[in-house]
């Protein structure tokens, strides 16, 4: 397509577009919908692994440069996260496989290692969100992701604290 020329024939215009019209651009609710993506440390959610033990850090080999934390660990990411502006963290356990059971038992103990994680972090952090891991895989012996819904196959029978968790 040959490029427009302007009205004296002299220097070739722009293709596409002939005209940017503001039109749409004159309220300060559609410039703020359309102007470049901000991302700050308040739109962020800080993911934490957390393990038994104390002062313990235990790299995960499949994510480099994370770390699974013991809760006095976990604790101090929190202080961290909340000190550079991050508003919520979510909490992902790593459980001993013999805490393992078919009804999810240690999903439904009130000292668990994400129970005591959040009563760690908020005891310190009580300003920072906490978002939990509600699947009961980690809590299952065979771990699995799978639908449990109406008409999904699954390997993993749902258990019976599965509504209570929705």
């Amino acid at each position: 397509m040959p490029a427009h020329r302007s009205e004296d024939g002299g220097r070739p215009l722009a293709g596409f577009p002939r005209s940017r019209p503001r039109r749409l651009r004159q309220a300060p609710w559609i410039r703020a919908l359309v102007r470049e993506t901000e991302l700050r440390p308040a739109d962020l959610i800080w993911p934490l692994f957390v393990i038994e033990g104390r002062n313990v850090a235990e790299p995960v080999p499949s994510m480099p440069g994370v770390e699974r934390l013991s809760v006095d660990r976990a604790v101090k990411a929190a202080t961290r996260a909340a000190g550079l502006g991050i508003p919520m963290l979510a909490l992902f356990p790593a459980l001993d496989p013999a805490l393992r059971s078919l009804d999810a038992r240690e999903a439904m103990n009130p000292d668990n290692l994400v129970c005591r994680a959040a009563r760690a972090i908020k005891d310190a952090v009580p300003e920072i969100g906490l978002m939990g891991d509600v699947a009961l895989d980690p809590t299952l012996p065979m771990a699995t992701t799978a639908s449990w819904s109406t008409g999904a196959s699954s390997t993993t029978p749902p258990c019976r604290y599965c509504a209570a968790s929705r």
